[in-house]
């Protein structure tokens, strides 16, 4: 058990979100900014490949989809671990997870 006091003054960096999704096109066809569906995020795109964060801070189990316009939808399915460090002042209580996830066209 941790005394509390040996934890003041600490400052904790922000967790990362516990899902990112690296999105590409499976073609030489630009890709239009992703979507998540299913699940709250944000994307980006910079016309070759995309990214997209969750606001998703919780260890479990998700399932969702990627979509951009004129490719056919990517069901994505994640567990995010739980992780307890013992002793530990900063702590997100998970291990995030990276997915790559290939566009095709429709």
């Amino acid at each position: 058990m941790r005394d509390e006091r040996a934890c003041e003054g600490v400052v904790c960096k922000p967790c990362l979100p516990a899902i990112t999704v690296f999105v590409t096109a499976g073609s030489d066809h630009p890709l239009p900014e992703p979507v998540l569906s299913g699940v709250e995020g944000e994307c980006t795109s910079d016309g070759g490949s995309g990214v997209c964060t969750t606001y998703t801070n919780e260890p479990g189990d998700y399932a969702f989809e990627v979509r951009a316009a004129g490719y056919k939808p990517a069901a994505v399915r994640v567990t995010v671990p739980e992780v307890v460090v013992d002793g530990a002042c900063c702590g997100c209580g998970y291990e995030e997870q990276e997915v790559r996830v290939v566009l095709e066209r429709e």
